[in-house]
């Protein structure tokens, strides 16, 4: 009996040890501690999901997934991805509808293609079967000046290496043109010396602007936490980030250069005349008309998608942020508004460790907590002009008389216009930016029984896009191309973009510090700077670079 109870205790006892031995070797097993290794998982809010956001989602992902788990949600307000970017189809041809696309000097635009595997679309057939493109600038009356389109070889260096690469036909065929010096001085012959001086001066400053926010020796781990800080970094002048007349007339420029040569370009990339853009960006909009432009194949809204499929990020469409505040177990609590398929609203408080705000802040609407230490300007910003982008095909091509010239006159492939045009709308730019060939059978009878070529007819369809300050409306259309008002647009698309450029040059840039508090970053300070892609991409580089070095410093 003695010995059956001695015995009872000791597996008592072994059973008890074990159980506890066990508790002791599987901690992550208890609830408590599952709820405290959930709460270590960094989680990162980026608000809006265009070019901005998804290049900051894709690089803090791309830099911290070896080291650290993360959770990234996206919060896009619209139902579609892309922001200003949106590409549509037409007879299996893309055409861009939104932002225009990058040239050959935006290296975080060509470095994010290449880092998700995108292909640049083909060059278009005018191109491949060596046809010339032109630009002419129309005052009102007729046209100042024509030239060649074409984007410029900028040495006779560069020329001799395309001719080597791809033979005579480089030459005789005029694939690029001649080297820039060669235009530079068919303008000083009518100008004097002012575009040698413009020249100079782009040169230089444009060097300095492709350096901004980019360490050319390693670029993975520059960032920046101000923008003026960078801009003096980078080297940027003071005088070139002022307005772009007073800076021009700085540098001795004649008016009737300014006035006829320089300023049309503004015009049509911002759609402002020179006293209400910066100087740089007058020298980028002159240097982009003569640069290879690139787009991705098949649409540049392919290259936002891609970069927030491989973020691995959760995208939450249709919801826009309201409010930001402390939060409790993390840095911020998030206040989310959306639209369940039976259209009712669904309100949520999240919390994370960090947020990007990668959309204008005049357009979010977003509501910060006081509690919260915001450096927010104390002036506001200048109002945005919004721009009104119009899309067409037709297979009448615009008229000389729609620009008082005689009928046999030949109209260039672009069409920019000097500021006293006397349009009203003001229009900046009429571009032929593509054609389509169609098949057209609507005589064959039916059923048809003959050969294929009794009946159809080869069609070409022009595809052009004007740049205004207001709606293009179908009577103006009418007239532009000569055509009855009956004429029906195989493809019309008509866009108004609210958030451009700013309506004047203000000196102090209103947001300048990339981080507004702790862990809470803004994109959207170089809008004021300079509105564009390429301005997109390198702000939301350097946000998710800096997010992923402070995350890392707070895990370590």
């Amino acid at each position: 009996m003695q010995v059956s109870c001695l015995t009872i205790c000791v597996v008592i006892w072994f059973s008890t040890h074990l159980a506890s031995s066990q508790t002791i070797k599987h901690p992550l097993f208890s609830p408590n501690n599952q709820s405290e290794q959930l709460t270590t998982r960094k989680r990162v809010a980026i608000i809006g999901a265009g070019l901005a956001g998804a290049t900051a989602s894709y690089y803090l992902h791309d830099s911290i997934r070896e080291l650290h788990d993360i959770d990234i949600t996206i919060f896009e307000s619209s139902l579609k991805i892309g922001g200003r970017i949106k590409s549509v189809k037409y007879r299996g041809r893309t055409i861009e509808i939104g932002a225009p696309a990058a040239s050959t000097h935006d290296w975080c635009f060509l470095r994010a293609m290449k880092d998700v595997v995108l292909a640049p679309k083909e060059p278009d057939w005018d191109w491949k079967f060596h046809i010339m493109r032109t630009v002419g600038v129309w005052n009102g009356a007729g046209f100042v000046s024509t030239g060649p389109h074409e984007p410029r070889c900028s040495t006779w260096w560069e020329l001799m290496k395309m001719v080597w690469r791809e033979g005579r036909t480089a030459w005789l065929l005029r694939k690029v043109s001649l080297p820039h010096w060669v235009e530079v001085g068919k303008l000083m012959w009518k100008y004097g010396l002012s575009p040698w001086t413009f020249e100079r001066a782009t040169l230089s400053d444009l060097k300095t602007w492709d350096s901004f926010g980019a360490d050319l020796c390693s670029r993975q781990t520059h960032t920046f936490g101000s923008l003026n800080s960078e801009l003096r970094r980078a080297g940027l002048p003071g005088e070139v980030l002022g307005s772009a007349g007073s800076y021009f007339r700085s540098l001795n420029l004649s008016a009737a250069f300014l006035n006829e040569v320089i300023e049309p370009y503004a015009r049509a990339r911002f759609g402002q005349n020179l006293e209400n853009v910066r100087g740089f960006a007058a020298e980028i909009a002159y240097r982009e008309f003569f640069s290879r432009s690139v787009a991705v194949s098949d649409g540049n809204y392919r290259l936002v998608d891609r970069l927030i499929t491989l973020s691995r990020a959760h995208l939450n469409l249709n919801s826009r942020i309201k409010e930001i505040r402390n939060g409790h177990s993390k840095r911020y609590s998030l206040l989310s508004e959306s639209h369940s398929a039976e259209n009712t609203v669904v309100e949520q408080w999240e919390e994370f460790d960090a947020v990007v705000i990668a959309t204008p802040l005049q357009l979010g609407g977003i509501v910060f907590d006081g509690s919260l230490n915001i450096k927010l300007p104390l002036e506001p910003s200048p109002p945005f002009l919004e721009r009104h982008i119009t899309h067409f095909v037709s297979e009448h091509y615009p008229s000389p008389n729609f620009f008082n010239l005689s009928s046999s006159t030949h109209l260039p492939n672009s069409i920019l216009t000097t500021a006293n045009n006397s349009n009203i709308p003001d229009i900046f730019n009429i571009d032929s930016i593509g054609n389509v060939v169609r098949i057209d059978r609507a005589y064959c009878p039916s059923p048809w029984l003959g050969e294929p070529d009794d009946c159809d007819a080869t069609i070409s369809e022009g595809i052009f896009r004007i740049i205004s300050s207001d709606t293009i409306d179908n009577q103006i259309l009418f007239k532009m191309i000569g055509s009855p008002s009956d004429f029906e647009f195989p493809f019309l698309h008509r866009q108004v973009w609210p958030f451009v450029t700013p309506a004047y040059v203000n000196h102090l840039l209103p947001i300048d510090d990339v981080e507004l508090a702790p862990s809470l970053y803004y994109t959207g300070g170089g809008d004021d700077l300079f509105s564009s892609l390429e301005m997109s991409c390198r702000m939301g580089f350097n946000v998710g670079v800096k997010a992923f070095f402070d995350l890392d410093d707070a895990l370590r």
